[in-house]
């Protein structure tokens, strides 16, 4: 069972739970507090009141849902990032990002949208896949394509990264057309690759992660 928060939220969240970094990419998202500071903090208290995911003891103190404190901890204390994008050709709007953060043993898998996040316990690369509905593209498993291949027929386009301490980034470019599964190298261009062997390399780099942003 996900937990679905706004950015608002998720900010407001880091704050009460002293957060050392946030990925920009959420932090982009959040609205301009300006001098409604006050009331920014109320409306997000609410919000997460109505949901039970924190509470107010007799002593006026805020305190964070116990397992959310967990799912979150890896956002808010890591180091560690990565990130699938997946953008479909006859759905241009219906594009799908992903990251997982790992900190300490721990991991957690969010899933974005316009106006919210979702956010999994764990590296959960089998529940991406199937949000992407990768399965559909298992068909081209069993042989490599022999065809040339087409930018104009590409039908779905998957971009998986990773930043190291460094700040060096890692990247590759998958492409699907009806002929089958292209890899994309600096090299080499385009060439075919099977559906297993695109699953294990994303799922390497979403495993293993990258980098955050200092909220300073």
């Amino acid at each position: 069972m996900p937990y679905k928060l706004s950015y608002n939220e998720l900010f407001y969240l880091g704050t009460l739970l002293n957060a050392e970094y946030l990925d920009y990419m959420y932090y982009s998202a959040i609205d301009d507090i300006g001098s409604d500071k006050e009331i920014f903090i109320r409306n997000m208290q609410d919000s997460l009141y109505e949901k039970k995911l924190i509470a107010q003891n007799f002593s006026g103190d805020i305190t964070v849902d116990e397992q959310l404190q967990q799912v979150l901890y890896p956002l808010f204390f890591s180091l560690s990032e990565s990130e699938l994008d997946v953008f479909f050709r006859e759905s241009p709007n219906d594009y799908r990002v992903f990251k997982i953060h790992s900190a300490s043993g721990k991991a957690t898998t969010v899933r974005l949208a316009n106006e919210y996040m979702e956010l999994y316990a764990g590296a959960n690369t089998e529940q991406i896949f199937k949000e992407c509905k990768f399965d559909s593209l298992d068909s081209h498993a069993s042989s490599l394509t022999e065809e040339p291949f087409v930018k104009e027929n590409v039908s779905i386009m998957i971009i998986v990264k990773k930043v190291d301490s460094d700040s060096n980034t890692d990247a590759e470019l998958f492409s699907v057309t009806d002929q089958g599964i292209y890899r994309f190298t600096e090299d080499d261009g385009y060439h075919a690759i099977s559906y297993q062997n695109m699953k294990s390399r994303i799922s390497d780099k979403l495993e293993n992660g990258g980098k955050s942003y200092g909220l300073s």
